[in-house]
Parts: C-alpha cells; sequence; structure tokens
C-alpha cells in the first residue's frame, strides 16, 4: 500500500553490512533512524515502541528486546536462556544509566548522532551505540519493542554468530579505543565487564581449573572438578541434545567462541558471515507504524 515510499538501495562496494548501513542513513529523510536485521520479524508495534523513548532529550539511542524461539540443538535450546538473562541485564543498566550496546535485530538512533560505521566492521550495533555514548547521550533498552527470531537450525551456525561477536569486541577496541577510557566515556567499567572480561572468559576458566589441579586439595580441587564436570556436560550435550544440557551446552560454545577469537582477532571479515552476500537495502523513513507485523526478510531497513 505503501510501495511509492518505499526506496530500495543496493550495495557492491564490498563494504559489507556497515557500508548498507551508511548509505541506508545518509538516504533516509526522518529524524530517527530505525535499523534491522535482515531475518527477524517486528512486532506490529515495535517502531512505534522504540521511538516513544525519543521524548527524553538526554536519549540518543534505544535498544528493542529480541525473543528467540523453540530450536532442536541444546546449544540452542541455550540461546533462549542467554537472552532471558541479558535483556535482564541490559534492563538494569538501562535503569541505571545506559545499556552497552544494542540488539542488531532492532534498534533506534538519532539522525544527527549516527556515526558512520568504519568499513566490514563486525559489531554495529555496539560501535553506533556507543559513539552516541561518547557523544554523551544514553542508550536505553526498551523491551517492549520486540523482534523474533527463530533459533539456528544448528549449533554450527550458532557458533559462528558467538564468534563474529567475540571477534567484533575485540576488533571494537582497536577502532574505538575511547570506550576503556573513564575520562571519555562514562561507562568505561560497565562496558569492560560486559564486552572485554566476556572475551576474557575462557582464560579465566583455564586459569581456574589450572590453578585448582595444581593445588589438588579442598576447596580447590573442588572447584576444578566442579568446572570440568560443567565442560563436560557441554560436550555431551553438543553432541546429545537434551534440554537438561542446554545450559553448560551453550556455556562450553561460547567458551570455544572466545577462545577461538583471542588466538585469531583478525579474521577476514567475509569468514564470519554465513551469507556474505551484497544485500539491498530498503528504506521506508516516511512509512507511518504498520498495524501488521512487519517482515525485515521483505523490508529490512
Amino acid at each position: 500500500a505503501h510501495e511509492s515510499r518505499v526506496r530500495v538501495l543496493f550495495t557492491d562496494d564490498g563494504s559489507g553490512k556497515a557500508g548498507a548501513l551508511n548509505l541506508g542513513a545518509e538516504a533516509a529523510t526522518g529524524s530517527i533512524l530505525v535499523f534491522a536485521d535482515a531475518r527477524q520479524r517486528f512486532a506490529d508495534d515495535a517502531v512505534r515502541r522504540l521511538v516513544e523513548e525519543f521524548a527524553a532529550q538526554d536519549v540518543g539511542a534505544v535498544s528493542g528486546r529480541l525473543i528467540i524461539g523453540d530450536g532442536d540443538s541444546a546449544a540452542v535450546r541455550g540461546v533462549g536462556l542467554y537472552w532471558s538473562f541479558e535483556t535482564r541485564f541490559r534492563l538494569a543498566q538501562s535503569r541505571t544509566g545506559s545499556v552497552i550496546g544494542a540488539t542488531g535485530a532492532i534498534y533506534a538512533v538519532r539522525r544527527e548522532l549516527f556515526s558512520r560505521v568504519p568499513a566490514n566492521l563486525i559489531l554495529d550495533d555496539v560501535f553506533i551505540p556507543m559513539k552516541v555514548v561518547l557523544a554523551g547521550h544514553r542508550v536505553l533498552l526498551r523491551p517492549e519493542a520486540v523482534a523474533f527470531d527463530s533459533a539456528s537450525a544448528a549449533a554450527g551456525s550458532e557458533y559462528l554468530r558467538k564468534l563474529r561477536t567475540m571477534t567484533g569486541n575485540l576488533e571494537l577496541l582497536r577502532v574505538l579505543p575511547a570506550v576503556l577510557s573513564p575520562l571519555s566515556n562514562r561507562y568505561a567499567i560497565r562496558y569492560m565487564s560486559h564486552k572485554v572480561f566476556r572475551v576474557l572468559s575462557p582464560v579465566m576458566v583455564i586459569l581456574l581449573v589450572a590453578t585448582g589441579l595444581m593445588l589438588a586439595f579442598v576447596p580447590y580441587g573442588l572447584i576444578a572438578t566442579l568446572v570440568l564436570g560443567v565442560l563436560t556436560l557441554g560436550l555431551v550435550g553438543l553432541l546429545f541434545p537434551s534440554r537438561l544440557l542446554a545450559v553448560p551446552a551453550a556455556f562450553l560454545l561460547v567458551q570455544r567462541a572466545a577462545l577461538m577469537a583471542l588466538l585469531k582477532p583478525r579474521r577476514d571479515a567475509a569468514q564470519l558471515w554465513i551469507t556474505p552476500a551484497p544485500q539491498p537495502v530498503f528504506l521506508a523513513g516516511a512509512l507511518p507504524v504498520s498495524d501488521k507485523a512487519v517482515d525485515p526478510e521483505s523490508a529490512s531497513r
């Protein structure tokens, strides 16, 4: 019904998703830019819920919430639990200042605060919000603004997503080092605990187990045994999917991805995407919020 108000832009310059976002932001005419991934589906009131938060002048960006459907593997079942915890964690951050990053599937930014994303940057949904924070504005979570996604069909594709995230976290330390400085980023400690320490978690696990084995007596030996037990359960959960083992399987998947990111922090961006192909950019900046769910597969940006 609104085809005349939708523009489709194609990217073929090899700059990846980052280039597509830059192209779309330049062509958009609205005061609020809404970003989405290509696969997820928006709830009918998602955009309206996002925009409502911009009534506060100190709010520069707003993240929505991603709801994961059912999956077949234990590791993927753990993704839903992870997002449940992550949403509560981000909500607490939002209520006490600002969240660290946004949900890439659904977030919005004031047009004047949008920063061009470096070509082939992996985590635009952290880079753009953190540039907003560095400019002195807050980034909020609006949990009522919902996007829906089906869980990965296999743990292999979910592993690639985790590897992409962990590698992207390390990349941002090179591209945007100001996020670590309390002088530039008032949420620097929050950023380090949420983004940096997560990548370092496999090192901590290895040190914990090694220390426990060297000090093989209670309670240190018991701690090492418990950690090894969780890792073993995770491996069993990956090999033989079970709801009971979903959490340890997801934990092991994250540790593996973080370790691989640390061992090879610089990777070709194309290697981290399942389908690294040029994607069209859809602009609907002047469209009213539909009374039907918006499927980003047919209207992604």
